[in-house]
Order: C-alpha cells, then structure tokens, then sequence
C-alpha cells in the first residue's frame, strides 16, 4: 500500500472513530461525582432547581441550599438537565438516573444516613406556592 494510501486510512479510521464515540449526555460512564443540575416541573407549573441526588419509581431526589428534597412523579410534569438541554418525562426514568449522584440508587441505610449528614431527619417536601 503506497504512503498516500496509508495516509488516507489513517484519516478515514480516525474521523470515523471520533463519530462514533461523540454522544450527548451521559453514556453510563461516570463525568463527576455529583448529580447533574436540573429543573423540575411541577403540573403545578411551579419549578424546583437543584442538583439530581436519586431518580426511583416513585419520586425524584434533590439536593437545594443543603437541604434533601423528594417530589413524587404523579407531581412531576418534566425533568430538565440544565448542563445538556434534555428533557425527560416518567417513562424516561432510566435516562434520568444516568444524570443524578446516585444512578443505582441508594439502600434505606444509606439514605437515612444521606439525610442525616444534611441534618434531616426525612427529607423536605417540594416548595410550595406563595
């Protein structure tokens, strides 16, 4: 195979090997150890801000001015990662986990001691409305 040739396979194997590796998001690898900032959307139209702690089946959890906050999912209208402009909806739950601290969740045990390193002793309920 000539010089050129080989140049141009190079080029070609190193162009398509950037393609394939470029995503948007997360991709199950860990890009830091805290969770993601979000914005939650209550049906309520009010908004919650703070940084994606646990995302389970019934409720996601944030963490506001050092404070443990839960918001169950019937409450939830839509969940955006601020830092990625993506939007996520329930039945988007285990795109969403990918975002948060805690992408596989916590045991009892480790979020009643969560909760007692913030000083709680349950977390707070979302803000409501003035």
């Amino acid at each position: 195979m000539s010089r050129p040739m080989r140049i141009g396979c190079a080029m070609l194997a190193l162009l398509l090997a950037c393609g394939c590796s470029s995503t948007r998001g997360p991709s199950g690898s860990v890009l830091r150890p805290e969770g993601d900032e979000v914005l939650v959307t209550l049906a309520s139209a009010l908004q919650q801000r703070g940084e994606l702690v646990m995302v389970t089946d019934s409720d996601v959890a944030l963490l506001q001015a050092a404070a443990l906050v839960q918001i169950p999912w019937p409450t939830i209208s839509k969940v955006q990662a601020i830092d990625f402009k993506l939007m996520f909806k329930r039945k988007d739950i285990e795109k969403l986990k990918l975002h948060s601290r805690y992408p596989h969740g916590l045991s009892e045990a480790q979020w009643s001691e969560l909760l007692r390193h913030y000083g709680q002793s349950s977390p707070e309920p979302p803000l409501e409305a003035p």
